[in-house]
């Protein structure tokens, strides 16, 4: 009974110490299946982090960044077509449509993340909703390409007006619609992969937790040296887990910053400046300086653009070094930067610009390659120029507009004036637009004498009558005209209608001339094929017109300009320099240029009884006209004193209100009639 006993209390001890090695085995295969579930699940959630999420969220950012560039570069080539940089122009077109092959294959690719995440995600509504997002982005991309080929179209054919209305109010609300869809998909992107990331973290910490208790059985069935292994495992797991937040960090890191040059991006300045203005202590001022790369854009086409990265790297470098540590230093877009400077005071912020111009104003050795750059710079301040930021940033790229008119690494505060300045000039832009459709432009023409008073020319001069704001001086409208690109639409229009008034008026009478006043901006490649065209339809000749450069455009040509005033003279049209006297010529210059006539300038006329200079300065002239065998006309005569001395010295061709205001056509030939009659009768 007693070994019956024992043998049923060893048997059960067998059965309790299997029991307790099955359990004990149990236990160690589901902890280890379990850890290396968990563990596989993060290392497939990885793989899809890496080759989903941060493809999407790069996708989503470059399809910013195009829509950003891509309004950049369309301003861009408005910018260049209103100066007449055609080289520039043919650079910038070939950009925008190497952007849109490029942006077919970034949503192309898109999709197909978007699409595998879907099947990954089992449909969930988010991922729908992105996909749906997505299709309505690609939409918006279609009818933004349709619009872009329309746009190249109108500026292939020089649809001055129809391609400012479709960038105004087609291409630009576009953008506007765009930038939502495009933030909600980078939104979307962005929120999955803290998910992601959140998800792999949590399963790793439970896969830590599961193998610890491996670790707590290892520790006991092998003791010292199940210690070491869980030591290294867990020294691995925690490294992996540091190597997840820091990615997670980086994601974040990068939403607000620039890539190339570490700076903050628009999105981080904006909130920054939002923020400290709402911080901002009553007596505070916040200054905001925005700066601008002149001429960026031919630097990155002449030297390719590593170079133009590497010179925005180090200009970012260079502005560490002048501003201090407590300033926001960022990089809004392509060749813009901004700066936040805490309390700020004028003078100070006057010293550190100075400072700024003379650290970036220099020539950069990159690449071994000598690069000149120079900056334009526009400051604002908070509150003295607006109370948000919204207004801060549109009154510092107001002045950052005016400081660019000059190119030569100039710097502007904004004033109120400007502010003005610059409204004004904007309405007095839309209503020029109109301007010609609604025939509010009209030509007169000063008669241009001999010192016999025979009438030898007329001067064509554009006038311009609104119906709200009534006469509205040329001395207003015309350098709007020329810095907004209308000034080639009105110009043309000039000419035609002169030259069918003066054909009309003067068609007997072929010793008559026709001064034409011209833009630089005009001359363009198609000008003399225009000039001719005009000519021929209104059966005039060569001979019976002449153009009008003042002389500050003329000494500022380019060789294209030269080559194409080289040209106009070879047809047999000549070309005057008006205003002479206030541009400084170049007396080698002008001996190489196809100049004919000189025109004087008024200021030298005003007081030539009078004043010895101004006499000195005149007979100058003239005598220089006649050893370079030029024409010379004396403008702004006003008295009889005045013309008596310019006769005396050899000036025999004539101009002012002492022998005729500005007329129509009709009031010239009536005037010309009885100025003929009146001098015949006191000849005789």
């Amino acid at each position: 009974m007693k070994e019956k006993l024992s043998y049923n209390m060893i048997r059960k001890l067998k059965m309790q110490l299997f029991l307790v090695f099955f359990i004990l085995t149990t236990t160690l295969i589901l902890t280890v299946c379990t850890a290396y579930y968990f563990v596989y699940k993060a290392e497939v959630k990885s793989e899809n982090f890496i080759d989903l999420n941060l493809q999407e969220i790069l996708y989503a950012g470059q399809a910013g960044d195009y829509f950003s560039e891509s309004q950049s570069n369309l301003r861009e080539l408005m910018l260049e077509a209103e100066y007449g940089r055609i080289e520039e122009v043919i650079s910038s077109k070939v950009i925008v449509e190497t952007n849109k092959q490029e942006m077919n294959q970034l949503f192309t690719k898109w999709e197909n993340v978007i699409r595998q995440e879907l099947v990954i995600s089992k449909n969930q509504p988010d991922d729908q909703l992105a996909l749906k997002n997505l299709l309505l982005l690609r939409g918006k991309i279609k009818i933004y390409h349709q619009l872009l080929d329309k746009f190249i179209n109108a500026y292939n054919n020089q649809e001055y007006k129809k391609y400012h209305m479709l960038f105004e109010y087609e291409i630009e609300p576009l953008f506007r619609k765009t930038r939502p869809i495009i933030s909600s998909l980078k939104k979307h992107a962005e929120n999955k992969a803290v998910k992601d990331i959140h998800e792999i973290v949590n399963r790793l910490y439970l896969s830590a937790v599961i193998a610890f208790s491996l670790i707590i059985l290892l520790l006991i069935l092998f003791n010292i040296f199940g210690y070491k292994l869980t030591k290294k495992i867990i020294a691995k797991l925690f490294d992996l887990i540091k190597k997840l937040k820091a990615e997670k960090n980086k994601v974040l890191h990068l939403e607000k910053h620039d890539a190339l040059t570490n700076l903050s991006n628009r999105i981080f300045f904006n909130e920054k400046l939002a923020e400290k203005i709402k911080l901002a202590p009553f007596n505070e001022r916040i200054a905001i300086i925005f700066i601008d790369i002149n001429k960026f854009k031919m630097i990155n086409d002449s030297y390719g653009y590593n170079i133009g990265d590497m010179l925005l790297k180090n200009l970012a470098f260079r502005l560490h070094k002048v501003f201090k540590d407590d300033s926001t230093l960022s990089r809004l877009s392509g060749d813009e930067f901004a700066i936040i400077v805490n309390d700020a005071e004028k003078k100070d912020i006057k010293l550190t610009v100075h400072q700024l111009l003379n650290e970036v104003n220099a020539t950069y050795f990159l690449a071994k390659k000598l690069i000149h750059l120079s900056v334009s710079i526009g400051i604002a301040f908070y509150p003295d120029d607006a109370h948000n930021s919204d207004d801060l940033i549109q009154k510092a790229d107001i002045a950052l507009l005016e400081a660019k008119k000059y190119h030569n690494g100039n710097y502007q505060f904004y004033t109120s004036a400007l502010g003005v300045q610059s409204q004004e000039k904007y309405q007095i832009e839309i209503a020029l637009n109109e301007a010609i459709d609604k025939k509010q432009l009209y030509i007169k023409y000063q008669p241009i004498v001999s010192s016999d008073h025979k009438l030898v020319a007329i001067e064509a001069l554009l006038r311009w009558k609104h119906p709200e704001l009534g006469m509205i001086s040329p001395d207003i409208f015309i350098p709007i005209a020329e810095e907004s690109g209308l000034i080639k639409p009105i110009g043309e229009w000039v000419i035609k209608q002169a030259c069918y008034e003066f054909s009309h008026a003067y068609k007997k009478n072929t010793a008559i001339k026709l001064y034409l006043n011209t833009s630089v901006k005009q001359l363009t490649s198609d000008f003399a094929d225009m000039l001719m065209s005009c000519l021929n339809e209104n059966l005039l000749q060569t001979n019976q017109i002449e153009i009008e450069l003042t002389e500050t455009a003329i000494m500022n040509t380019d060789i294209d300009h030269e080559n194409l005033l080289c040209c106009l003279s070879k047809l047999g049209i000549n070309v005057a320099i008006d205003d002479f006297g206030t541009g400084y010529s170049s007396l080698a210059r002008l001996r190489l240029l196809p100049i004919s006539t000189l025109k004087i300038d008024r200021s030298f006329i005003q007081s030539i009884a009078e004043n010895i200079n101004e006499q000195a300065i005149v007979v100058s002239i003239l005598k220089l006209s006649e050893s370079l065998n030029i024409n010379v006309i004396a403008e702004g005569i006003e008295t009889k004193k005045q013309l008596n001395f310019l006769v005396n010295h050899g000036c025999h061709l004539l101009q002012g209100y002492y022998f005729s205001k500005p007329l129509t056509i009709k009031q010239l030939k009536t005037w010309e009639y009885h100025h003929i009659n009146h001098h015949t009768k006191s000849t005789n």
